[in-house]
């Protein structure tokens, strides 16, 4: 463990808390950072902020706001949501190509035409009721 390892795993236990504030003043010659007071190094910095969990700025709330992050937000609260949506993609591209598949016969008008000329054909072939090698007499 370096030196700089120590003083800051011993800065971290001395203020003994999860919340750090961090304030960052930069100028053109000169950047001061600050740890609750205390003097930081950028390389410091990092280090500390990279097992953070959250670091929330000033106008970090508003993105509650936005109607884009709201199904991310609800998403993160269930962790099979993945396969869900699997499944629900898949029922819909079924769906959708169901649709697709009834559109091709044409409108509820020109199927039920062809249903009915379907019909009436079938009664007169089973009027007439064709004997299974009868074709082949005649």
């Amino acid at each position: 463990m370096t030196l700089f390892s120590m003083m800051l795993l011993l800065f971290l236990i001395a203020c003994a808390i999860s919340v750090f504030f961090i304030k960052r003043t930069m100028s053109e010659t000169k950047n001061d950072i600050r740890v609750n007071g205390n003097a930081f190094s950028l390389s410091m910095l990092r280090r500390l902020t990279s097992q953070a969990v959250d670091i929330l700025g000033q106008h970090e709330h508003q993105s509650l706001l936005k109607p884009a992050s709201h199904l991310v937000l609800l998403d993160k609260y269930d962790a099979n949501i993945e396969k869900s949506k699997k499944a629900f993609s898949a029922s819909y591209a079924q769906y959708k190509n169901i649709l697709k598949e009834l559109s091709s016969f044409g409108d509820s008008a020109y199927r039920e035409r062809k249903k009915e000329t379907l019909e009436f054909q079938i009664e007169d072939i089973k009027k007439v009721s064709p004997k299974p090698e009868e074709e082949d007499e005649l």
